[in-house]
This record gives C-alpha cells, sequence and structure tokens, in this order.
C-alpha cells in the first residue's frame, strides 16, 4: 500500500511539472521581454491560476504595472479587484495607491472614486488615506 501512495503522488507531481511547463511556455512565447517574463515566472512560482496569470501576462503592462498586479494578487485580492487598476493607461505608482486602498479595506467603488488618470499618484494617495480614515479600524 505504501509503494502505491508513493507512485500515486510521484505521478501526481509528474502530472504539475507537465502542467506548469506547458504554462510556461505559452507565456514565454507571448511577447514580452526578459523583466516581464521575470514577474510570469514569479506568479507561476506562486501558484497563480490560468485566470489569474491572464490579468497579469499582457504585453501593454511594463514590468512595475505588472509587479503592481503580481503582488494584488498575492496579497489575496480577487481578480475583479485587480481589474479596477489593472489598466496600462495608469502609471504604476498610480496602480499602486489602488492596490492599497483595496488590500486596506476599500471598496472598489471607493477606490474607483480616486481611480482616476488625471490624478498624480500623490493626490491619489491623499484621497485613499482620507477614505481609509472614515472606515472603522480593524482593531
Amino acid at each position: 500500500m505504501g509503494e502505491r501512495l508513493k507512485h500515486n503522488y510521484k505521478q501526481n507531481i509528474k502530472k504539475e511539472v507537465i502542467k506548469r511547463r506547458k504554462t510556461a511556455k505559452f507565456y514565454d512565447q507571448q511577447k514580452l521581454d526578459k523583466f516581464q517574463k521575470k514577474q510570469i515566472s514569479l506568479a507561476i512560482d506562486s501558484k497563480f491560476t490560468i485566470d489569474q496569470l491572464d490579468v497579469l501576462a499582457d504585453s501593454n503592462f511594463n514590468v512595475w504595472q505588472m509587479e503592481q498586479i503580481r503582488w494584488g494578487l498575492e496579497y489575496g485580492l480577487t481578480i475583479e479587484q485587480v481589474k479596477v487598476y489593472a489598466c496600462s493607461k495608469y502609471e504604476w505608482n498610480q496602480m499602486q495607491e489602488m492596490r492599497l486602498g483595496l488590500e486596506h479595506g476599500l471598496t472598489i467603488e471607493e477606490v474607483k472614486s480616486y481611480a482616476k488618470r488625471e490624478m498624480t499618484s500623490v493626490q491619489m494617495r491623499r484621497r485613499r488615506i482620507e477614505l481609509q480614515k472614515t472606515r472603522p479600524s480593524s482593531s
């Protein structure tokens, strides 16, 4: 019985390795530079789902924007939440302010209230902090 469990475990590991190689190969074929590919590699290592990888693996994002998306997903934000700021029209530091708002409990609607391309990241930070102060403390 122990040998059979060991065999099944090895088979499952082998299947997982093959699946991850296929996923990595697919994203490697995208029009991404080596830094963007590194973000994909980190996401694969973090066991992102295919849907999460699809949000991240957009050649319109620069590496800093991709990092903000990856960090949000690693933190546990939903794809719906990440899509609020996963837009190449935003600079990475604007995306960061939106991500931080979501991570600190702001609603999608609250974050959308300052998700304006014409706002600087400093203006966004001020708005985020104002909104966070109006929320009940989690402690």
